[in-house]
């Protein structure tokens, strides 16, 4: 479904660049009753995007910008160069598809799907926001880094802690977490998404500074804090 959106060829839903305040490129597939209208161009404004869980995820996007690249030690900077030259994948000219996807959402009106890349590692979201409390779901993945394997597997526990106090269940294989959280009411599901949100923002190039004790206790500190914030907030309430 996202080969054939964002492929060019006809057939299926073409995909719509998103207009936004977030400096990223991102595309839009609308499965259903993902608008509000029928949008003819090729761009869509977020205005436009009616997906409850999308819109909820996208505060999470943009409710802080992103401070930049942590400072690098000598250390860091050491295991980015050699996991760079080592790893023919993270080559920016590298033609391997799972490097070179576009940032797409598949959106429905209740639901959304994202796979995004940010930085040297990569996302992907299931949610369903269903009208019956047993039905609904959210799955998420983040996996890969552009330090070495040690830095980045310390990076998936650093997420899945901050994940846990928010009541999502994880696993982690290698430098791989998956997050989930399944039924309960949709306002929790809401804040669930917006947490998700800032994550996506925020943990880029964390591998980095993973050895880091008191860069990383400031970084946790904070990043709880705006979480915390942002899942109290009250939910939208789009029509």
């Amino acid at each position: 479904m996202f080969r054939a959106g964002t492929s060019g060829k006809r057939g299926g839903a073409p995909a719509k660049q998103l207009v936004c305040d977030v400096p990223k490129q991102f595309w839009i597939i609308n499965l259903d009753d993902g608008f509000y209208e029928d949008i003819k161009g090729p761009v869509v404004h977020l205005e436009s995007i009616a997906s409850l869980p999308m819109r909820s995820l996208w505060e999470g996007f943009s409710d802080k910008p992103w401070d930049g690249p942590p400072p690098l030690n000598a250390k860091g900077f050491l295991s980015v160069l050699f996991e760079a030259t080592a790893n023919p994948n993270l080559d920016p000219a590298s033609q391997s598809t799972q490097y070179t996807e576009k940032n797409v959402f598949l959106i429905a009106k209740r639901f959304c799907s994202m796979r995004c890349r940010f930085g040297f590692h990569f996302l992907s979201l299931d949610c369903l926001l269903s009208d019956r409390e047993r039905e609904r779901f959210i799955v998420f993945q983040f996996k890969g880094g552009a330090a070495n394997l040690s830095r980045r597997i310390r990076r998936v526990h650093f997420v899945a802690e901050l994940l846990a106090q928010f009541d999502f269940a994880t696993e982690i294989a290698g430098d791989t977490l998956t997050a989930r959280l399944e039924e309960g009411s949709e306002k929790a599901f809401m804040s669930a998404l917006r947490v998700l949100g800032y994550l996506v923002m925020h943990t880029r190039q964390l591998d980095m500074i993973m050895e880091d004790e008191e860069a990383l206790a400031t970084r946790r500190f904070q990043m709880l804090e705006d979480m915390l914030a942002l899942a109290a907030r009250e939910p939208l309430n789009l029509p």
